[in-house]
Formats: C-alpha cells, structure tokens, sequence
C-alpha cells in the first residue's frame, strides 16, 4: 500500500502523482487501487497493463464524498 499527501509541512508541497517500480516484469496480471473513500477502481484485462506504462486515474465520485446535514 502507498498513500499520497500533496503537504509535507508549512508552505510546502510535493507533485502530485505516485510511480512504482515492477523491475523486469513485462506485464501485470491486475491492478487494484483501493480509495480513502473506501471505493475499489480494478483493472483486470492484461492488455491494458502491459509496461512501461504511464497512467492517470483519479477517484471516481461517490455520494460517500458529500458531506450531508
């Protein structure tokens, strides 16, 4: 598991996306990302995940994200 966050202290900030190293390995089998929402997003056809590979995903919306009163 890794987690993000955009702060490391006071006025400072980090970019904003994560990489992850799978040495010689041509391809993935699956890959799933578990959101702070609780959300699951799952890729499961190898032919999406074959690398090197470069990916943007962003957390899908949920009602969970609404604040409600």
């Amino acid at each position: 598991m890794r987690e993000h966050f955009l702060q490391r202290g006071f006025q400072s900030s980090v970019e904003p996306g994560l990489f992850f190293g799978f040495g010689e390995v041509p391809q993935l089998d699956s890959l799933i990302i578990e959101w702070p929402n609780g959300e699951n997003t799952r890729f499961l056809n190898p032919d999406d995940l074959s690398l090197p590979k470069r990916m943007q995903i962003q957390e899908p919306f949920s009602n969970k994200n609404m604040e409600t009163k």
